[in-house]
């Protein structure tokens, strides 16, 4: 219950911001935080277990707002969970990727749907029933969440394995930048005011 209500504290304040951006706000450039991979609240932790296994095998910070950065965590494990059988979400390190740090909601696609890009796989759930054009329009969401957090959002195909995995790259913090705790402890006491 606890983990649902701050999820919903969560989603209030996130939803708010993506809603400011929509209608041409601005994010002030404070709002942003380093969260490091061990700086992930416990409800998002117990909120992601609740879908899949974590691994958080990142040594870099990332730089994000973080409301939205949790609510996407969680709507990758949910989108992710929809579009076929969830795998894990895992949280890495870019390689040659400007030093970011991708964030992979892996799952097994049913066998009779195969998603080549992002664009197809919207294309397919907008032609769909309610359901998939509701799930697109999380996609687009989620799409406009890691905007905001200027991550690159994209699907991945190993066509190996045939595992695909809705993929966020998100930005390293460089150090400079405030902690998540004093932006959170700030959170809290505006809204006790």
């Amino acid at each position: 219950v606890e983990h649902s209500l701050h999820r919903a504290v969560n989603m209030l304040e996130a939803w708010s911001v993506l809603i400011h951006v929509k209608n041409g706000g601005v994010i002030e450039d404070n709002r942003f935080a380093q969260i490091p991979h061990d700086a992930l609240p416990l409800w998002v932790r117990g909120l992601i277990t609740g879908y899949t296994e974590l691994s958080a095998a990142q040594t870099r910070p990332v730089l994000a707002h973080p409301e939205i950065f949790f609510e996407s965590l969680l709507m990758l494990c949910e989108v992710s969970s929809d579009l076929g059988t969830l795998d894990s979400l895992k949280l890495s390190d870019g390689q040659r990727d400007g030093g970011g740090v991708w964030i992979r909601a892996a799952f097994q696609p049913p066998a009779t749907r195969n998603y080549p890009s992002l664009t197809t796989l919207v294309k397919q759930l907008e032609a769909g029933s309610v359901v998939d054009r509701e799930r697109a329009a999380r996609l687009y969401v989620l799409q406009e969440m890691a905007r905001i957090n200027n991550a690159r959002f994209t699907l991945q195909n190993n066509t190996r394995t045939g595992e695909q995995a809705l993929s966020m790259l998100v930005p390293s913090a460089t150090g400079t930048e405030r902690p998540v705790s004093d932006l959170l402890e700030e959170h809290v006491t505006r809204s006790a005011d």
